[in-house]
C-alpha cells in the first residue's frame, strides 16, 4: 500500500544507549521500542525480533530496556529523545501480572527476565509506560502490543482486582493496539506513518461512522465479547427443546401461613 524503504544493514546488537544509536544511525531513531524485559538479542524476545524486522524494512530502531518508571523525571525514557515515527510498548515475554504475582496473589520475589532476577517492572506495564511517555512526548504516537495488550484488547475480567475492566487501549490512552504476532502489522504501521498518515486515521473514519463503532457502552461490548467467545469455543450445550418459565403469583392467606403454627403455643 505504501512505498517501503530499502533495508538497512543489520547491526550486531540493537542500540540501547544514545551513543550507540548516534554512531549507528546518525539521527534520532524512527521507532523506539520500550521493553519491560532485559534486552536479549534472541528471536524469543519481541524487542529483538521486531527491532530487526523493522531494520530489514528500512527503519532505524532503538530499545529502551526496563526504564526506571519510579523516577518522575522520566530520564531513562528520554535516552534517545523523540522518535521520528512512534513509540512501541513491549510488555515482555510473559504477562507482567503473571510475572509479578503467584496464583495465590502473592508478590514474587524474583523476575526471570531481569538482570540478577531483581524485579524492576511495574504492575500493568503498558499503562504505566504509556502514561510516562504521554507526559514526556504528548505529540508522539504510542502503540501497544504483546501478550498484555492482546489479552486485554476487549472488556475483560481482571483476576487480580476481581473486577470487570474495559479495554487496555482506553485505560492507557495509547493511540493504537496491535494484537497477536506483530512482525507484519508493525511494518505496515511504520509504512503508513512514514507516508504521512496520522495515527488517528489508521482506522477509516467513514467506515467507523457507518458501522457506528465506539458508540456502544462498555457493558454492551463486554456482553458481545463474551457471547462471541462462548459461540466460537462451543461453551453451551445444544438444546433441542425450549423451556418457558412462568412466575406464579401466590396469594397470602392466614390459613396457609406457617407463622401461627410454628411460633404460637397451643391455647388451652
Amino acid at each position: 500500500m505504501f512505498n517501503t524503504r530499502p533495508p538497512l544493514p543489520q547491526p550486531q546488537y540493537l542500540p540501547i544507549k544514545n551513543s550507540e544509536a548516534k554512531k549507528l544511525w546518525n539521527k534520532n531513531p524512527d521507532i523506539i521500542l520500550v521493553s519491560a524485559d532485559a534486552y536479549v538479542d534472541h528471536p524469543s524476545f519481541a524487542a529483538a525480533l521486531l527491532g530487526r524486522t523493522l531494520i530489514e524494512a528500512g527503519y532505524s530502531v532503538a530499545v529502551i530496556s526496563q526504564p526506571d518508571w519510579k523516577d518522575r523525571s522520566g530520564k531513562s525514557f528520554t535516552e534517545f529523545g523523540k522518535p521520528n515515527l512512534f513509540f512501541a510498548i513491549v510488555p515482555g515475554a510473559v504477562d507482567p501480572m503473571i510475572n509479578a504475582y503467584t496464583p495465590a496473589l502473592r508478590k514474587r520475589r524474583d523476575d526471570a527476565y531481569s538482570p540478577g532476577g531483581k524485579p524492576t517492572r511495574p504492575d500493568r506495564v503498558s499503562i504505566v509506560y504509556t502514561n510516562m511517555l504521554h507526559r514526556l512526548y504528548p505529540d508522539v504516537p504510542i502503540v501497544l502490543g504483546g501478550v498484555e495488550a492482546s489479552l486485554r484488547r476487549f472488556a475483560h475480567y481482571d483476576y487480580w482486582s476481581e473486577s470487570l475492566k474495559r479495554s487496555i487501549l482506553l485505560d492507557s490512552q495509547a493511540d493504537l493496539l496491535m494484537y497477536g504476532m506483530g512482525e507484519k502489522s508493525i511494518v505496515e504501521l511504520a509504512d503508513a506513518l512514514n507516508a504521512g498518515m496520522e495515527a488517528k486515521d489508521i482506522t477509516c473514519e467513514v467506515e467507523a461512522k457507518e458501522k457506528k463503532l465506539g458508540e456502544a457502552p462498555g457493558e454492551v461490548i463486554a456482553a458481545i465479547s463474551m457471547a462471541m467467545h462462548e459461540m466460537q469455543n462451543d461453551v453451551h450445550d445444544v438444546e433441542d427443546t425450549v423451556l418457558t418459565i412462568t412466575r406464579v403469583k401466590r396469594t397470602y392467606s392466614p390459613w396457609s401461613s406457617k407463622i401461627y403454627t410454628l411460633r404460637e403455643l397451643p391455647k388451652k
